[in-house]
């Protein structure tokens, strides 16, 4: 027979026992979740900013770089700014 081990919580003067193997499941599921957070807000932004770039350079007439004396960039920057 395999003993699981218990955790002793302090809550409000009382104390719980709390299994470790429950304890690990809800940290598992927890960490779960926020690993899935963290990839689709990276994945979002990826998506996003490659749009932007995208967007600019189809902007710029294709050209990788703007002409001189061009404000794109800093004409957009101004106005996200103040959004």
């Amino acid at each position: 027979m395999v003993k699981s081990k218990n955790k002793i919580i302090k809550i409000e003067n009382e104390e719980k026992i709390i299994g470790e193997d429950f304890y690990l499941e809800i940290r598992s599921l927890i960490n779960d979740a926020r690993k899935r957070v963290r990839n689709y807000a990276n994945a979002t932004l990826l998506f996003v900013y490659w749009n932007i770039s995208k967007m600019i350079v189809e902007e710029q007439g294709g050209e990788d770089k703007a002409k001189y004396g061009d404000n794109l960039i800093k004409d957009l920057s101004k106005r996200l700014i103040n959004d």
